[in-house]
């Protein structure tokens, strides 16, 4: 399977392994009840051209009963944004496009950007100072860490680097679905930056799937050389999410 293959593959799989998923006739649709503010536990994807109209109805019909915004994301098996577009702005959805890196581990990392320090694999629910470093980077919301928590009882696994008095400071979630890992999730301390922790943690992910794809999305100039740094490349991919009535905040991001 090539690289893109295996991307793809991931993207449409993995999610079934820890969030409920319903498949239909026209696409599939990912919830989690209990973690109803994280967009990417909530989402609809439209894949086949079967009366598109009715599809957004039951996707309405399946979220707002749980008092779940309805939103619909563009993944690389949905159906073309510029088909859906009109049917989304009929329907009151409102469209954010924005374009991402997608960037493959392909070279190795400079062993001079790596910080040396304790790299512990952690694959039980988040607590204590490593639940409090994944919220940080939520500006101390919960969904995300509840999201993880999902992950890691599917078998994901959160790698932690730890400074010179035994906190942690920089984490990265790994998620595996075949010959794939998805890298997200990273995050370092503000103090903690520019010293290699992130690095240090990329490379225990490497050195834990040797045999693997290793690949990540990044957003923004600043994040994409870091990564570029790390023995990354990439390539930037259009995307959208479609929601229900105004854009929301995280959205906006």
């Amino acid at each position: 399977m090539t690289n893109p293959q295996l991307i793809t593959q991931f993207i449409i799989n993995s999610p079934m392994n820890y969030l409920n998923c319903e498949i239909t006739p026209w696409g599939r649709m990912f919830s989690d009840d209990a973690n109803k503010e994280s967009y990417m536990s909530n989402y609809a994807v439209i894949t086949k051209n079967i009366n598109i109209e009715r599809s957004i109805e039951e996707i309405e019909a399946f979220y707002q009963p749980k008092n779940i915004l309805p939103k619909i994301f563009i993944l690389p098996d949905s159906l073309p944004l510029e088909q859906l577009r009109p049917l989304f702005l009929q329907n009151g959805y409102s469209l954010r496009e924005f374009k991402e890196s997608l960037m493959i581990l392909e070279n190795p990392i400079l062993h001079g950007r790596i910080k040396d320090c304790v790299i512990r694999q952690i694959t039980n629910p988040l607590t204590d100072a490593e639940y409090a470093l994944c919220i940080e980077q939520d500006n101390n919301q919960t969904y995300g860490v509840n999201m993880i928590n999902r992950q890691l009882a599917a078998n994901s696994t959160v790698f932690c680097a730890y400074n010179d008095t035994g906190i942690p400071v920089c984490m990265a979630l790994a998620e595996v679905y075949q010959g794939a890992v998805y890298i997200s999730d990273v995050y370092t301390t503000p103090p903690a930056r520019g010293q290699g922790y992130a690095s240090a943690v990329i490379e225990a992910v490497k050195k834990a799937f040797p045999e693997f794809l290793l690949f990540l999305y990044a957003s923004s100039d600043i994040a994409i050389r870091i990564y570029n740094r790390a023995g990354f490349i990439g390539r930037a991919e259009n995307h959208c999410w479609a929601v229900k009535g105004s854009l929301p905040a995280w959205c906006m991001e």
